[in-house]
């Protein structure tokens, strides 16, 4: 599970597409918030 946070800091639904995730990681439109709780920002 990736718990996915918006641009302005407020949580989105979480997801389970890591393929989607290491995309968009990969790409530069998210980044790592916290290793911990694994939460990405969306940066567009």
């Amino acid at each position: 599970m990736v718990y996915v946070i918006s641009k302005s800091g407020k949580p989105l639904m979480p997801t389970e597409k890591y393929a989607m995730v290491r995309r968009f990681l990969k790409r530069g439109r998210a980044h790592v918030v916290s290793r911990e709780s694994i939460l990405r920002s969306i940066t567009q």
